[in-house]
């Protein structure tokens, strides 16, 4: 969390999606630990679980109570999507 200056501590679980707002906007991260620790499908398992917290908090800030399925599924899709790109970027995880 040092990297973004911010005061929160880093988080001491294998995942967490930490959320803050600053001038009206929202801005959620996500982040890992020892994620090289663990097998694949339980490292995609854990993606999509904090994902999930992404999403809900888009919901949220969207206003949006019942989003339909197909809206929903591409979302969650296309977000996951871009956490496990990031992460293979970043040299952490491999398919």
């Amino acid at each position: 969390m040092k990297k973004f200056k911010l005061k929160e501590p880093y988080p001491t679980s294998d995942g967490r999606c930490s959320i803050f707002e600053k001038d009206g906007k929202v801005s959620c991260i996500i982040t890992f630990r020892a994620i090289e620790t663990h097998g694949k499908i339980e490292t995609i398992g854990l993606v999509v679980h904090e994902v999930l917290h992404v999403w809900q908090e888009v919901l949220l800030n969207m206003g949006e109570t019942k989003p339909s399925p197909e809206f929903e599924s591409y979302s969650v899709m296309a977000i996951t999507q871009n956490i496990l790109e990031e992460m293979e970027r970043a040299g952490k995880f491999k398919l």
